[in-house]
């Protein structure tokens, strides 16, 4: 018997679990931020905790951060940074699709088409804005 299978099984093994630790270490660094519900609140004041709430946990979610710490995401932070964040680029080998799974999610809910606000740098402020442009312009 060769020890070949076992040893390329033992690697992987190893990978995962070092891939599963830095995503881990990365993800805590994130939720250690405070809450921004009112941070959301100033920047969009004509409209309600609850749909601040609503978008938040859309985004939580999604982005798998649980419950309540969607409301560590602020209005400047980037879709794309937070994404990194929570799949570093050398610890991850594939995600969890979260960013198709968001542009689902604002197109369904907000009939916004993330296509036609698609840039590297977009903040989730500014698609709330986009999203909302009734209730908070």
């Amino acid at each position: 018997m060769t020890w070949l299978p076992f040893i390329v099984i033992f690697i992987g093994l190893i990978i995962g679990i070092a891939s599963a630790i830095m995503a881990r270490r990365s993800k805590r660094a994130l939720l250690a931020k405070p809450s921004a519900l009112s941070v959301w609140l100033d920047r969009f004041p004509g409209t309600s905790e609850d749909m601040v709430r609503e978008y938040l946990s859309m985004i939580a979610e999604i982005f798998d951060l649980g419950h309540t710490d969607g409301l560590i995401i602020q209005p400047q932070d980037q879709v794309m940074e937070i994404y990194k964040a929570l799949n570093p680029p050398r610890w991850t080998i594939d995600d969890n699709m979260e960013l198709e799974l968001f542009a689902q999610g604002l197109e369904h809910q907000y009939g916004l088409d993330l296509n036609d606000h698609n840039s590297g740098d977009i903040t989730f402020g500014e698609l709330f804005e986009k999203a909302m442009p009734t209730t908070i312009n």
